[in-house]
């Protein structure tokens, strides 16, 4: 059996080769056959190139999956943002248990006045594998903690919701109905405004002047900013009244502070959110393995 060169003597050959030397010379120099060293070196420089192929290629497969997650999860994390009050409206007027989507959330209100936030990347089978990948990365707490201040956000406006519904209830009198139902009422429409305007005004600490012209009586019934707010009441000026010493004195409430309060609270955890989200972006390559790359052995 011939015999074969040793890594050493492989390495040797290079070096001499790299210097400029023939195979001759460099049979002379090792006590070699230049036939025997040309055909290892060939084989060498096929298996080297053969070898930086394979990387190239593991590389560009690498690269396109942590595209195809990265792309996939941020793009769901990126409608995360902030909540209007016209979208928090719709969410703390309702008690019913159905879940909802909320600006890149999923939210249900439990029985026990709270409520369940899931950001909606979290549905998603690229969160899974990117967690695979990252299992330790500031990222998912901040997540966490933006699910954590939306349901404290919404529970702080269920609670001032709670108090425009009772006042206005108490001053006017009148019962609170489906705003397409016919007499003496509030309609659950028209609470619902009013509770939107006294919840803007609270997150902008600003105070709710009177608004002679925001009412109009088409027809007998009582509209604010054309939402009807009470049908064929008897004594509008006392109902306009009711409306706006409402809205005044729940924007100077305590809990239009606390809602001010949490919501800025709310801000802040998206804002940290993103800056994570900004340093995902900025990884040169996806370390770790998820059960993907397992099965196609990237």
């Amino acid at each position: 059996m011939p015999k074969l060169p040793t890594k050493l003597d492989l390495q040797r050959w290079r070096d001499l080769r790299a210097q400029g030397k023939g195979y001759p010379e460099i049979a002379r120099k090792t006590k070699w056959q230049a036939r025997t060293i040309r055909k290892h070196l060939e084989q060498d420089i096929n298996s080297a190139e053969a070898l930086a192929i394979r990387r190239d290629l593991f590389k560009e497969r690498l690269g396109a999956h942590w595209d195809k997650l990265l792309h996939e999860v941020l793009r769901v994390l990126d409608l995360v943002q902030e909540p209007s009050a016209s979208d928090l409206r719709g969410w703390t007027i309702s008690s019913d248990s159905v879940e909802r989507h909320l600006c890149g959330t999923r939210v249900k209100h439990t029985d026990q006045e709270k409520f369940e936030v899931r950001v909606q990347a979290k549905d998603l089978l690229e969160w899974e594998l990117l967690q695979q990948h990252v299992p330790k990365d500031a990222l998912w707490e901040a997540v966490a903690n933006v699910e954590a201040a939306f349901g404290l956000a919404l529970l702080a406006c269920r609670t001032l919701f709670l108090l425009v519904l009772n006042r206005l209830t108490q001053t006017t009198g009148l019962p609170v109905a489906d705003y397409r139902k016919s007499g003496r009422l509030l309609t659950d429409e028209g609470v619902g405004k009013v509770f939107e305007y006294t919840l803007a005004h609270a997150l902008l600490a600003r105070p709710f002047d009177e608004h002679p012209r925001a009412f109009q009586t088409p027809g007998g019934d009582i509209q604010m900013f054309a939402t009807t707010v009470a049908r064929l009441p008897r004594g509008r000026e006392k109902i306009e009244r009711a409306v706006i010493e409402t809205i005044q004195q729940a924007v100077t409430s305590p809990g239009a502070t606390k809602c001010k309060e949490i919501h800025q609270r709310l801000l802040e955890a998206i804002s940290q959110m993103r800056r994570h989200v900004a340093y995902f972006r900025l990884l040169p390559y996806l370390p770790g393995v998820c059960s993907v790359c397992r099965k196609v052995e990237i």
